[in-house]
């Protein structure tokens, strides 16, 4: 399976469009910018996962994103 991001890619976000289920989202969280994709939103939190789930920390580990944590909702790589 192809990596969705490679190290070294950027990407561009945007603050203005709310997240969906299934987009990637740039967030921090425990004082690190993260790139994970939304699985499920209740209200204003977000749960994440990353998509090497097996070599990945996410909500699981760290628990909901809240709204006010993300950065904006990736909407092109490079």
């Amino acid at each position: 399976m192809e990596p969705t991001l490679y190290e070294g890619e950027r990407v561009i976000t945007a603050r203005f469009l709310r997240p969906r289920m299934g987009d990637l989202i740039v967030f921090q969280k425990n004082a690190l910018i993260q790139i994970k994709r939304v699985c499920k939103i209740q209200g204003r939190r977000y749960f994440v996962r990353g998509d090497n789930i097996n070599h990945s920390t996410d909500s699981l580990d760290f628990g909901a994103v809240d709204h006010r944590d993300i950065i904006g909702r990736v909407i092109f790589n490079y």
